[in-house]
């Protein structure tokens, strides 16, 4: 993660808490969810970077090479209760865990977008706002459909928890919106060939997409007509979108983050709460 957090565009890395000792150690996973203040959030976000710094050696005058970067992430955590009152698994379910189950959740972000007053009472209403934020936050890093990766572009949309109500009240798993999302998450094709080989110089050859669809190089949805306005998906399969459930309870709002591929793949590890014998400490709960 050191390697990558220092190059160019200076992504960081989110960590995202699930599970019991979510609500144990007191994490905010309502009202400013991503805000610094809260204690828990905010420290082991902090520490992260320490770690970076103190343990890596991650430091600006020698490492980062990032252009900007970005201040330190606090940690993400769900909301526990609305996931459970809605039947859907959290986001470390995608790593085969479930909502017993305490687990830390990374991924490496380059960027976010508010969605800010989703409108509707229903799914279909309101995926147009959704499915237009997470193609806001995919420029250059379209690259890890095809380029720099293969199929690794995964973002992450933060659903308030009124908005997952809406889709949970209507039967939808979250798998269903993950497919909705795919249909509705698009842009036009000269758009995304445009990042991946034009604007951003990284793909050699600059080929198309129906090109790179014909050879296998990315599935054949890309590559269903070589009209340059249609529409082609941001991902390549529905289960690349990551869904996560936070922020104020009351408020009709979303954040899409733009996943950097490779250069931060997403894992997930269960939190041990056993003492540890070489430490000779415990989580204090």
């Amino acid at each position: 993660m050191q390697e990558f957090t220092g190059n160019t565009t200076g992504a960081d890395a989110i960590i995202v808490a699930d599970g019991p000792i979510a609500a144990d150690l007191g994490f905010n996973s309502g009202p400013g969810a991503l805000r610094d203040g809260a204690r828990p959030n905010t420290s082991v976000g902090r520490w992260l970077r320490l770690f970076l710094r103190n343990v890596g050696g991650f430091a600006s005058d020698e490492h980062d090479k990032a252009t900007f970067g970005n201040s330190f992430r606090v940690v993400l955590a769900e909301d526990m209760a609305t996931l459970d009152a809605i039947g859907w698994p959290p986001l470390s379910g995608d790593f085969g865990y479930d909502g017993t189950d305490d687990v830390v959740t990374m991924a490496r972000m380059n960027s976010g977008t508010i969605i800010g007053s989703v409108v509707g009472s229903t799914p279909e209403e309101i995926l147009p706002y959704l499915g237009d934020g997470l193609t806001r936050t995919a420029a250059w890093d379209l690259t890890h459909v095809y380029g720099l990766g293969s199929g690794h572009f995964s973002p992450l949309l933060v659903l308030s928890p009124i908005l997952a109500r809406v889709f949970a009240n209507a039967g939808w798993s979250k798998d269903q919106v993950r497919a909705a999302l795919f249909e509705h998450a698009r842009i036009p094709a000269s758009r995304f060939e445009k990042f991946i080989g034009e604007w951003s110089n990284l793909t050699a050859g600059r080929p198309t997409l129906t090109q790179l669809a014909a050879d296998g190089h990315v599935p054949s949805v890309f590559g269903e007509s070589t009209d340059p306005d249609r529409l082609v998906p941001i991902v390549t399969e529905p289960s690349r979108i990551r869904i996560a459930v936070a922020g104020d309870p009351n408020r009709p709002n979303a954040y899409a983050l733009s996943n950097d591929g490779p250069h931060g793949w997403w894992t997930a590890a269960c939190i041990d709460r056993a003492r540890s014998a070489d430490l000779d400490c415990a989580v204090d709960l």
